[in-house]
C-alpha cells in the first residue's frame, strides 16, 4: 500500500482549518459576551428592583407606625375631637400591619380611651398599655430588619 501524502494539501487544509475555527471564535465570542453581559444586568436590576421594594415597604410601615404613635399619644394627653380622628384614621391602618398580639393591645387601648379623660385614674394603665404597645412594635421592627438583611445576605451569597 502506497500512501499518497501530499504535505502541500495537508498545510493548506490545516490553514484553512485554523483559519475556520478563528473565524467561528470570533463571530461566537462577541455573541456569548453580549448574552452572558445582558443575563447578568437583569440580574442585578431584580435584585435591584426587589430591594427598592423592600425599602419602600419599610419606609410605609415606619410611616404608619410613627403616624399611630404621635396619634396615640396625643390622644393620651390631649382628648379633643381632632386627636380622636387622627387617632382613628392611623389606629386602623396600623391594626393592619400589625401581629395579632399588638391588636389585641392597640383594639384594648383603644377601648380605654374611648370613655376616658386624659387626667382620670386609669391615666397611668394607659400609658403603660401604650408604652408596652411600642416595646412591641419597635421589637417587630427589629426582628423585620433582620429578617430582611438575612434575607439579602443569602440573595448576595447565592449570585
Amino acid at each position: 500500500m502506497e500512501q499518497n501524502l501530499n504535505p502541500v494539501t495537508s498545510i493548506s487544509e490545516w490553514t484553512a482549518f485554523l483559519t475556520f475555527i478563528v473565524a467561528f471564535c470570533a463571530l461566537i465570542s462577541p455573541i456569548l459576551t453580549a448574552l452572558c453581559n445582558n443575563w447578568h444586568q437583569r440580574e442585578m436590576k431584580r435584585l435591584e428592583y426587589k430591594h427598592q421594594e423592600r425599602e419602600e415597604l419599610k419606609k410605609r410601615e415606619r410611616e404608619i407606625y410613627d403616624g399611630y404613635l404621635r396619634s396615640a399619644g396625643a390622644v393620651l394627653q390631649y382628648k379633643t375631637p381632632e386627636t380622636l380622628r387622627d387617632f382613628g384614621e392611623h389606629s386602623r391602618l396600623a391594626m393592619y400591619y400589625v401581629p395579632t398580639d399588638i391588636r389585641e393591645k392597640m383594639l384594648l387601648f383603644e377601648k380605654l380611651i374611648e370613655n376616658a379623660y386624659p387626667n382620670d385614674c386609669c391615666f397611668a394603665q394607659r400609658a403603660n398599655l401604650l408604652d408596652d404597645i411600642v416595646v412591641m412594635m419597635r421589637d417587630i421592627r427589629e426582628q423585620q430588619s433582620k429578617q430582611s438583611q438575612q434575607q439579602s445576605n443569602k440573595a448576595d451569597t447565592s449570585s
